[in-house]
């Protein structure tokens, strides 16, 4: 886990407009060059009408073919995004879930271990002891509802409700693979809800059963972010359903048509793709993970609907731009065929377009803007209006700086003006408060160049920045977000160079348990706190883990700031730390 990172000053590359900036000047000296005609526009509007038509229809249908196109691959990769999403988080749960069993079932054969000691030694007191036992493991283990030892039939010998069906579902079925634990069907608590019984063999024909609370299921799947019409749920291998986030229906309990039951009791991630609900019908991409040592199921679903929610505008949009592409071509050619008298005035509009769509297509999604001699009046492409959203195409340049955010607006003023008196290039980022309300970060970069009779003018261009701006910040909450997990851990976290072995970073909690300050622990290896000889096996780990091999979790010892060696269960696992392999 990375602990205190470095940030580096960033900064939103500037425009890149110096390949563009004679294109400027050109297109600047061609506006005021109103005597002079466009020769290829007006030989183009002077064409037959068919020719305009099959051209019209030649663009529509580019057009059309660009937008399907691009919504499809969209969709795909939107549908692709979520599947890989539902994925990671069935895989999370299962392993939240499989901890979890693991510790009940380790939990379970020490009390079996006592309790085939005791019928052993003391038979006579052994139920009445295992009760004061119990009671203590249930104290400390809230999730559990009631633990029992049973005899073969299911009677209980301890104090506490039989199962008389035990018998009829402790089949192999019921148990996975390398676990002698069995997981029978849900049944309901008195005032409690569903219980989970969990049943373990014990010397003597004997058993021990205990009911975990569904709602200890419901806690692990909880709190995941699957959207509005998406679920988590765990299942067993006959299709009861044990727990399930959101559960509006009341599902626990019951049983249902669920897909993909033969995999169960052994470890398994399959992405089903969209499927309805068996519940509620709902059309959802789910993925499915089994466990090994357990006949249960983790299967999370992401609503087709909430998926593609996002990509609905962008085809309704493309729908809209067609359309308005079909009716603008019908104007055209109604405009045309009614009257050639108005061809001049469509070719300087045609011209005009022409130059402000060829400057964007240039620069990327950037307006083109400029000023005149005056420095009155700050004229843009119509594009600034959707970015903007402005609804004019020139504005006072004393309205404009009257949107800037306060504490951009000295700045940006002087870079202006020394910008303006030909003294330097204009190159400033800035925020811009729109009429709404709404802050905008703005980056602008402008020259002043001579265009016709000698005059003054001020080009150059604006580009949006907010979402760089924002992604900045969520990063910043990412950080923040992973340093309050890291500092905040209770259990140990530490970080080191796999090649020194020495310690990068180490959490409160390392310090707390080891004895050790954290200037102290910066200054030594993880060798350190570990036995003479643990040594090998911690650099054969290290090796292993370097290659791709990760260890699940072990127990090793490990030696505090005293001299006091105790027990740990250490996780090991590769990251990059400010730039460099941890």
């Amino acid at each position: 886990m990375a602990g205190r990172v470095r940030r580096q000053e960033w900064r939103p590359p500037a425009v890149e407009v110096g390949d563009v900036e004679d294109s400027f000047a050109h297109e600047a000296s061609r506006q005021h060059k109103e005597d002079q005609p466009m020769p290829a526009l007006k030989r183009a509007l002077a064409r037959p009408l068919r020719a305009i038509t099959w051209g019209g229809v030649l663009l529509g249908v580019l057009l059309v073919a660009g937008l399907a196109i691009m919504l499809i691959n969209d969709h795909q990769r939107r549908l692709e995004a979520a599947q890989r999403q539902s994925r990671a988080l069935a895989v999370g749960s299962e392993r939240l879930l499989a901890l979890e069993l693991r510790n009940l079932e380790r939990a379970m054969s020490g009390i079996a271990a006592d309790a085939a000691e005791l019928f052993r030694s003391v038979p006579a007191q052994a139920p009445a002891l295992l009760d004061a036992s119990i009671d203590g493991v249930l104290r400390r283990h809230a999730e559990l509802h009631s633990i029992v030892v049973l005899d073969r039939h299911g009677r209980s010998i301890t104090t506490g409700k039989g199962d008389l069906n035990l018998p009829l579902w402790t089949d192999t079925q019921r148990r996975g693979h390398g676990s002698a634990l069995y997981i029978g069907p849900p049944q309901r608590a008195s005032n409690d809800g569903w219980v989970v019984p969990l049943a373990l063999p014990m010397t003597g024909d004997r058993w021990l059963l205990a009911r975990l609370r569904c709602g200890e299921l419901q806690r692990i799947i909880g709190g995941l972010d699957v959207g509005p019409n998406g679920l988590v749920s765990i299942s067993d291998a006959e299709g009861y359903m044990l727990a399930r986030v959101p559960d509006p229906h009341g599902t626990v309990g019951r049983r249902y048509d669920l897909p993909r039951r033969d995999l169960l009791g052994k470890r398994a991630v399959v992405e089903l793709g969209s499927l309805p609900g068996a519940v509620d019908g709902v059309p959802r991409i789910i993925t499915i993970s089994t466990l090994e040592r357990s006949p249960l199921a983790v299967q999370v679903g992401l609503a087709d609907e909430d998926v593609l929610a996002p990509w609905w505008p962008y085809l309704q949009a493309s729908v809209a731009i067609v359309l308005a592409y079909i009716v603008v071509l019908l104007v055209l050619l109604y405009a045309v065929r009614r009257s050639t008298r108005r061809q001049q005035s469509m070719a300087e509009e045609l011209k005009a377009g022409h130059a402000e769509l060829r400057l964007a297509h240039q620069v990327g999604r950037i307006c083109t803007w400029y000023v005149d001699e005056d420095a009155a009046l700050l004229r843009w492409s119509p594009l600034a209006r959707e970015i903007f959203g402005v609804q004019t195409d020139a504005l006072p340049v004393a309205d404009f700086f009257a949107r800037v955010h306060r504490d951009d607006a000295a700045r940006l003023q002087q870079a202006f003006d020394q910008a303006f008196a030909g003294g330097a290039v204009l190159d400033e980022v800035f925020r811009l408060v729109l009429p709404g309300g709404q802050v905008r970060w703005v980056g602008a970069r402008g020259q002043r160049v001579e265009v016709a009779d000698s005059e003054r003018r001020m080009i150059g261009a604006l580009s949006d920045l907010t979402e760089r701006y924002q992604a900045r910040e969520q990063m910043s909450e990412v950080e923040r977000r992973f340093r309050l997990l890291f500092d905040r851990n209770p259990a140990p976290f530490w970080v080191f160079d796999p090649d020194t072995l020495r310690f990068i970073e180490v959490n409160d909690a390392a310090v707390r348990q080891y004895g050790f300050s954290r200037e102290e622990f910066l200054a030594m290896s993880i060798l350190d706190i570990r036995p003479r000889e643990g040594w090998d096996e911690v650099k054969g780990a290290i090796a292993k883990a370097r290659v791709g091999e990760l260890q699940d979790a072990t127990v090793r010892l490990h030696r505090r700031k005293d001299g006091s060696v105790f027990e740990v269960r250490a996780h090991l696992s590769r990251l990059d730390f400010d730039g460099q392999p941890a």
